[in-house]
């Protein structure tokens, strides 16, 4: 199959190229014309065949040029036998004509690479242009909301009543809170495109951390119902401050692209040395040729043009979890909704303090906790699952 849709591809380009094709035709001809016809005493050039086989390779794909060669050498055989010339000269202007070959496809190959690179750089070029659009636009936002809540408060000589004086500085903490979160997403792509990406590893709980982030969604998303299926506890050595950035980033999106009134599932699941943390939704699902450039920088999904943001919370979110030694992957089904795993190796350290259960020892039961506006509810759940999803299973 490979070969075939190769050969299509080939057949396509040299279709394209009508006038390269034609003349790619005409000095094959006229080669054979001039060293059968035209050269007097059974004289024979053998360069005249070498001409196509420049011309291709200077136009089409690089198979091309092969095909080419080895027509060149069948045609110089075939005039060489007509003219009765001598078997002795046959060799070298044979391996004229392969020599001729060999580095046409050599150049016709560098040619091609160029040209893909130059793609490449194109695609990556409306990218970055796209993604300076969208900074540009939630900077000049969150700027807007600042200084016009800002003027509000200015321009009251303090005659505000509470209720306007506190939504305007709300205003101002949620402009603020809107650029530094932009500023730190910057901050991150620079050092993960520098390579200087780092975590600090510290003895921590991960279910506690996940606990708290889930309160903390909740009551910023009342319209959904936030679910933590996770052990009473969950102990090891991970960066305090990227897990809570990785935890945030998978839940706000999860809230992101889910209809209001759905769960958005947290799980915490221990499997031997490491943790498996997955965040389900019931939203639209992620087609699955669109699935794998989900965690590349400045990345826009059809779906994601009415939903603010950079492109970048995914890719910091791989960052974080390479950093830790893990793997991060999504399931996703269209209309059903999308799941992402992540896996965090354990990492506890030596020195664990003590009454702190050991990573690898597993409870036998999960808690459940569903956090509505106002209220914490807890429950104990046995092999829990969501949205169809088993959360004991490995990565594929």
């Amino acid at each position: 199959m490979r070969g075939l849709r190769a050969a299509r591809a080939e057949l396509t380009d040299i279709a394209t190229q009508p006038i390269a094709a034609l003349l790619v035709i005409a000095t094959t001809v006229a080669a054979t014309v001039i060293n059968v016809f035209v050269l007097p005493g059974g004289h024979l050039v053998s360069s005249l065949y070498a001409i196509p086989i420049l011309i291709a390779g200077y136009r089409f794909q690089p198979r091309v040029s092969i095909v080419l060669t080895i027509a060149a050498v069948v045609l110089y055989l075939q005039s060489a036998w007509r003219l009765e010339r001598p078997l002795t000269v046959w060799p070298f202007s044979m391996l004229g004509l392969v020599l001729v070959g060999v580095l046409t496809y050599s150049l016709a190959m560098r040619r091609r690479e160029i040209a893909q690179r130059a793609a490449g750089l194109e695609v990556a070029r409306q990218r970055l242009q796209e993604f300076i659009g969208m900074v540009s636009h939630d900077l000049a936002g969150a700027l807007t909301t600042v200084m016009f809540s800002a003027d509000i408060l200015s321009t009251s000589d303090g005659h505000l009543d509470p209720e306007s004086s506190r939504w305007a500085t709300d205003g101002i903490n949620d402009g603020t809170r809107q650029m530094r979160c932009l500023l730190n997403d910057l901050r991150d792509a620079s050092a993960i495109g520098a390579g200087h990406f780092t975590v600090k590893r510290d003895p921590m709980d991960l279910v506690a951390l996940a606990s708290k982030i889930v309160q903390q969604q909740q009551a910023l998303a009342p319209d959904h119902i936030l679910l933590l299926d996770a052990p009473e506890m969950n102990a090891g050595a991970w960066d305090r401050e990227r897990v809570s950035q990785l935890l945030t980033n998978l839940v706000t999106n999860a809230i992101k692209y889910s209809p209001s009134g759905s769960d958005v599932r947290v799980s915490i699941v221990e499997q031997g040395d490491h943790v498996l943390v997955g965040v389900s939704d019931n939203g639209p699902g992620i087609a699955p040729e669109q699935q794998a450039m989900l965690f590349e920088p400045f990345q826009r999904l059809d779906q994601d043009l009415h939903i603010g943001g950079t492109g970048l919370g995914l890719t910091i979110t791989r960052a974080i979890v390479e950093a830790h030694g893990g793997d991060i992957w999504v399931d996703s089904t269209l209309g059903v909704g999308t799941t992402f795993f992540a896996t965090l190796p354990s990492g506890t350290p030596a020195n664990q303090p003590s009454g702190q259960r050991p990573a690898g020892d597993r409870l036998e039961t999960s808690t459940t906790i569903s956090i509505e506006p106002g209220q914490v509810m807890a429950a104990h759940a046995y092999g829990a699952t969501a949205s169809g999803v088993d959360w004991t299973s490995t990565r594929p």
